[in-house]
């Protein structure tokens, strides 16, 4: 999962108002296995996260809606106000600032899914593929979990970020004059990052180690693993207003709704939806790309 500088502000009010904010939409689902089959309930979603798990949905009114496999989130679960997937176990940010984690399914599935017991005041969350960073109101980056490649040794000082995202055994932050830093493993080269990116608004790790980052001119850059082309921007890709990092492809969502994807060829997942939909969000999760509409869509 990722956060954006807009969400981290936005967050922050949210944890001392405790309400989810607007605009909602319909999730909306493309690749393969489609066409997609929602919940009776996949309404007044506010935001969408996907992930090698599957899919997670925030409504309106705090409750989280998941589907297409994806484990169930705790019975009673509520007043949530942000939530992040990722590859082994999902998140949940409440209103209270406390962190809930499920999910899990192999040896260390424990310490992947439990926050540490005094972790109070968290305004953002980023689930990785072993691992958990959170941001707390004083500025600290406090990951947990599977502690590989130095993944847990974040740097001990106050960050003001405008975006982080914790990916496979790597975490990669967007510091407040938009330049970027990062720990953890650096397979592919996840943490060489491209000279040009200056002014980053977002960053998006995959759990395959590439890495997409978005400029405030609306430019992406890509880097890290290039097995399938997934770091190779297509020539026309502008107007970027968000960036997700699939496995071994990349997705983009433009100013009017519409979507880029690079990266696998000729698989589903990898091709525009059939449908004219226009996007308000999007996130890539395994052999998926998931998205919400303004408009309910007939699936």
């Amino acid at each position: 999962g990722f956060l954006c500088s807009a969400a981290v502000a936005l967050l922050m009010g949210l944890i001392e108002s405790g309400t989810a904010a607007s605009p909602k939409g319909t999730p909306f689902g493309w690749g393969a296995y489609d066409p997609m089959s929602l919940p009776v309930n996949a309404t007044n979603i506010v935001a969408l996260d996907a992930s090698l798990l599957g899919p997670i949905a925030l409504r309106a009114d705090g409750s989280v809606l998941t589907w297409d496999g994806s484990p169930p989130p705790p019975l009673g679960l509520s007043n949530v106000v942000a939530v992040s997937a990722g590859d082994v176990f999902h998140l949940a940010l409440k209103g209270n600032g406390q962190v809930v984690a499920w999910g899990g399914f192999h040896v260390e599935s424990v310490a992947i899914t439990t926050p540490p017991a005094w972790l109070t005041n968290v305004v953002a969350v980023s689930a990785g593929y072993d691992h958990s960073v959170a941001l707390t109101s004083d500025g600290f980056l406090i990951p947990w979990g599977a502690n590989a490649l130095g993944v847990l040794q974040a740097p001990v000082r106050s960050f003001r970020p405008r975006s982080f995202s914790a990916g496979q055994q790597t975490v990669i932050v967007v510091e407040d004059n938009g330049k970027l830093s990062g720990w953890g493993g650096d397979s592919g080269g996840v943490l060489t990052f491209p000279s040009a990116l200056n002014d980053a608004i977002q960053v998006s790790v995959s759990p395959f180690m590439h890495a997409l980052g978005l400029r405030s001119d609306g430019r992406v850059f890509a880097w890290g693993n290039n097995s399938d082309g997934q770091a190779t921007v297509p020539t026309g890709t502008t107007n970027i207003i968000q960036v997700s990092a699939g496995p071994l492809w990349s997705l983009a969502l433009r100013d009017d709704g519409s979507v880029r994807i690079w990266g696998q060829k000729n698989q589903p997942w990898t091709r525009l939806p059939e449908d004219p939909v226009r996007f308000i969000s999007v996130a890539a999760g395994n052999n998926r790309n998931f998205g919400l509409t303004r408009a309910p869509v007939a699936r």
